[in-house]
């Protein structure tokens, strides 16, 4: 009996990581759905900025895309300066560098994003945006704190999700053909469940929908990870909304 504290602490835990997991996966799949619907560029970054924004709890936010002489805000939330501001610099951020894998970087001298005289408290994050091998910008927050557990990786993914709205339409075709490749390694079935991981299904859900037992879709679900070698099932919904598979 004496277990049974520590046993339901555990427990306890364990049902608010899966509902923070849950979460996160969500509004992935809406951010991938906004991004479909938008009119164009500028309102897709917006309309993904504010669900990034959202789900992290943070009131200043921005897309930054890379130019010449600096970085133009695509879209901004909260103090963050206007959109089609030019922020003079900011090319040297290694978020920039190529080669640079790091998913975030925090510090001072690194809110130049924000109007003049704006303090901000709390920590920065900023997501690199890629695109056929080319560092093209980046997503990046003021976050009130390190924020919950597996937030970093779903915030790389948004920031994923934002490279169309930042890729020149001369390079757009050029990473789909490696892309259509994997795909095709897939088969009928694991091209069905990797459609639906977009909408953050667990395996139950996954099983509900496609009429199979969940650990038939969980074996799917670990089939289409290594095929696609996807770290986990965010990398892979945000393959299928690139690939068109989202349903």
């Amino acid at each position: 009996m004496q277990d049974a504290p520590p046993r339901l602490a555990r427990w306890r835990a364990e049902l608010r990581e899966d509902a923070t997991a849950t979460r996160q996966r969500r509004a992935l799949a809406r951010a991938a759905e906004a991004l479909a619907q938008a009119a164009d560029a500028a309102h897709a970054a917006e309309a993904v900025l504010r669900l990034a924004a959202e789900l992290a709890g943070a009131r200043d936010a921005a897309v930054l895309a890379r130019g010449a002489s600096g970085v133009r805000l695509l879209a901004g939330l909260g103090a963050a300066r206007p959109a089609g501001a030019t922020v003079p610099g900011g090319t040297g951020w290694r978020t920039f560098s190529a080669g640079w894998t790091a998913p975030s970087e925090t510090g001072p001298g690194h809110d130049e994003w924000l109007l003049p005289g704006t303090a901000a408290a709390g920590t920065e994050w900023r997501g690199g945006i890629r695109f056929a091998g080319q560092a093209l910008g980046a997503l990046v927050l003021r976050l009130p704190d390190p924020g919950a557990e597996g937030l970093d990786e779903t915030l790389c993914a948004f920031a994923a999700l934002l490279a169309p709205c930042l890729a020149p339409v001369s390079s757009a075709r050029r990473p789909r053909r490696r892309q259509d490749s994997a795909l095709r390694q897939l088969t009928p079935r694991e091209r069905q469940v990797l459609a639906l991981l977009p909408r953050g299904l667990s395996n139950q859900g996954l099983a509900d929908a496609l009429g199979i037992a969940p650990g038939t879709a969980k074996s799917h679900v670990e089939r289409i990870l290594r095929k696609l070698e996807c770290r986990d099932r965010t990398q892979a919904a945000v393959m299928a909304v690139e690939g068109g598979l989202s349903a």
